[in-house]
């Protein structure tokens, strides 16, 4: 769903989707992990 500016929720997925490079939901018995991954870059 969009995000607008005067939404007092709903931005956390919104962001992880925008500052990782990839990310999911595994579905388990006992509720849900959301993960995701980010390049590191070499200094």
């Amino acid at each position: 769903m969009p995000v607008h500016e005067l939404d007092l929720s709903g931005r956390g997925l919104f962001l992880v989707d925008k500052l990782s490079d990839r990310w999911g939901v595994d579905l388990l018995p006992r509720g849900k992990t959301t993960w995701f991954e980010m390049r590191a870059c070499d200094r």
